[in-house]
């Protein structure tokens, strides 16, 4: 009777195995398909970031510059500014411009500062006053005001 009972637990052995043999190739393959699709999933998204758009300024300049580093000149902005071209700003042009609309609630106060003479309107005059020539922000370097002075550009540009 010994050898009937080995014989049973050998073979409940071998099934055991089989089954085991079996469960582990079923949990490879899980792995396997979860591995391959964890990876697609990797390349499609690093394909999808690679071709966003970069956002930030142009090369050379500013968002909305010439492009080559430099402002624009004061009489170029003061003649797309003067849409009926009678050689003043009105405060309505002014507020027109692309500086005013970041800021429509400064641009009155802006125009009333560079209008120095109180009569309504700004001459090229008082606009180049106003906005002092140079490179990127006028006196040579960044932003557009004088060394130890807060930025403070046209709000009409």
């Amino acid at each position: 009777m010994i050898p009937k009972k080995l014989e049973a637990r050998r073979h409940a052995a071998a099934a055991h195995k089989q089954t085991t043999k079996t469960q582990q190739n079923k949990n490879m393959k899980t792995t396997k398909v979860i591995i391959t699709a964890l990876g697609a999933l990797a390349i499609a998204t690093t394909l999808g970031f690679a071709q966003d758009k970069h956002s930030g300024p142009p090369k050379g300049g500013r968002p909305g510059g010439p492009g080559n580093g430099q402002r624009p000149k004061p009489e170029a902005v003061f003649k797309k500014l003067d849409t009926n071209n009678d050689g003043a700003l009105s405060l309505e042009e002014f507020k027109a411009g692309k500086r005013a609309q970041q800021d429509p609630t400064k641009a009155e106060g802006v125009f009333k500062q560079i209008d120095k003479n109180n009569d309504g309107q700004i001459s090229l005059d008082e606009f180049k006053a106003h906005r002092p020539p140079g490179g990127p922000g006028g006196h040579g370097g960044p932003g557009n005001h004088a060394p130890g002075q807060p930025p403070q550009a046209p709000a009409g540009q």
